[in-house]
């Protein structure tokens, strides 16, 4: 947690490490004093080189005698922006669960209204798509099904989306958000899709011939089929949070396009696999370990309440954005 505490705190400066892993052009010759080969790199040359570079009249002076003691003076919303950000989407969130909550108590009652609202508006399903109502493959991200749903995705969204609010801010995190929910609600209205398919195609199927095989994807026309047990065992999810809302909700794809992102910025964060595991595992080992979890149970139909394909979808969104929005800007800023 070392190297995310300094991209926290210091934003600007890029991500800083020890000298064998630091992109050559953060480092000082070797012939400054204050940077010598084997020492470990030190943030402040970083901001001594950044006050260097000042524009006229944006920082001003203090009364130390040192010619690098300028210092450059941040508003309230510099100083606080992940805290904002992350205070404003946690709020959104929980308000939105509120709602919903409010919506369970009132149909217990035989009011619908609200409840049939909410179905219509913040839940991902393919009804929902085919009646023009588009929007619900973001909207459904701030919707949560239960309590733990939203208590766990609201622990792991601060932590991660902090330290990418502080590194890249407000508007690429917006962006990483639209991109993931986006990515994750089309992967898993596609995979439920193909369960749908799966269980229409093995109705009055014999299973002795090659051709009475259920598809699973075709390729360039080519059939990928499967066996009897498999099929059965896909086809068997109701999708995640299925029969409550009869489709897929909550920000768990958004996390993981997180995860994916930081994944590609450093791979070698030290994170906590599980919350219940006292030991930490380097960030690459742990989307491995998700990704391997989330295909067998895909291939197994087990958990079949968790949208493992829309957590696949964000993740793939994530370390695509990296690639094609945050790599270029850090190297157009210069921490690259």
């Amino acid at each position: 947690m070392t190297i995310l505490h300094q991209l926290i705190t210091r934003p600007r400066l890029g991500l800083l490490t020890d000298i064998s892993h630091t992109p050559s052009r953060l480092l000082k010759r070797s012939s400054q004093c204050y940077a010598r080969p084997g020492q470990r790199f030190s943030p402040q040359q970083e901001v001594f080189k950044q006050v260097i570079r000042r524009q006229p009249g944006s920082s001003r002076r203090s009364y130390g005698g040192n010619r690098y003691s300028y210092y450059t003076p941040q508003s309230f919303w510099g100083r606080n922006k992940p805290t904002i950000v992350m205070s404003g989407v946690v709020s959104l969130c929980c308000g939105t669960y509120y709602c919903q909550w409010t919506a369970e108590r009132l149909a217990e009652k035989g009011n619908h209204a609200l409840s049939d609202w909410i179905r219509q508006n913040f839940v991902n399903s393919a009804d929902n798509i085919r009646e023009g109502r588009w929007w619900v493959i973001v909207s459904n991200s701030f919707a949560h099904g239960n309590l733990v749903h939203l208590g766990i995705n609201m622990y792991s969204l601060w932590g991660f989306g902090s330290a990418f609010v502080g590194i890249f801010g407000a508007p690429y995190f917006a962006g990483l958000w639209l991109v993931s929910a986006v990515s994750c609600s089309i992967a898993q209205n596609r995979w439920q899709y193909t369960q749908e398919r799966l269980r229409r195609e093995m109705v009055g199927r014999r299973w002795d011939k090659r051709e009475d095989l259920p598809t699973l994807f075709s390729i360039l026309g080519n059939r990928i089929v499967i066996s009897r047990e498999w099929a059965l065992a896909i086809s068997g999810g109701s999708g995640a949070l299925g029969p409550h809302y009869g489709g897929s909700l909550g920000a768990s794809g958004v996390l993981c396009g997180l995860i994916g992102t930081f994944c590609c910025v450093s791979p070698r964060m030290r994170v906590l696999p599980f919350f219940f595991l006292p030991f930490s595992v380097p960030l690459w080992l742990s989307v491995l370990l998700f990704t391997e979890a989330s295909v067998f149970c895909m291939a197994t139909g087990y958990v079949p309440q968790i949208g493992h394909a829309g957590h696949m979808g964000g993740m793939a969104a994530g370390i695509a954005y990296y690639y094609g929005a945050a790599r270029p800007w850090l190297r157009r800023s210069g921490r690259l």
